[in-house]
């Protein structure tokens, strides 16, 4: 597999300019480890890039649109902090998965066709309770 170098170099710095200008790059060494639950259940997407025997490493390179350009994209939409980004197979088809924080502080979930750059899903969601619940059982 041969590596764009302008893309390596690129990854980095992109994504500590989202961290930086982020809520979450200024946590004062917090861990926010909350887990999140999507409140809205649809269809799985399709996306425009089929992946029948491709291996995870691979995906970088089968992407029309590249990870970051789906963070622009997410980030445009809801503009916030980024969470999580990764580029995976769903359904046999290609996308990115990336999640904002929005200055409220709600979670905005986005599956973005790695094709194209079309957003397929968007979602709010909400914090897990259950952990709670969980740790409160581990202590009788």
């Amino acid at each position: 597999m041969r590596m764009n170098m302008h893309t390596a170099v690129g990854i980095p710095v992109l994504l500590a300019a989202a961290i930086a200008t982020s809520a979450w790059g200024d946590a004062g060494g917090e861990a926010h480890t909350q887990e999140v639950k999507s409140q809205v259940q649809t269809p799985a997407p399709k996306g425009t890039i089929v992946i029948r025997t491709a291996q995870e490493s691979d995906f970088p390179s089968l992407a029309t649109v590249s990870l970051q350009r789906a963070m622009v994209i997410a980030l445009g939409q809801t503009p916030g902090g980024l969470l999580k980004a990764e580029t995976e197979e769903e359904n046999g088809f290609l996308v990115h998965h990336i999640e904002v924080v929005s200055a409220d502080k709600s979670i905005v979930a986005f599956t973005i066709d790695a094709g194209t750059g079309a957003i397929l899903r968007q979602a709010a969601d909400q914090l897990d309770d259950d952990k709670d619940d969980d740790l409160e059982d581990d202590d009788d």
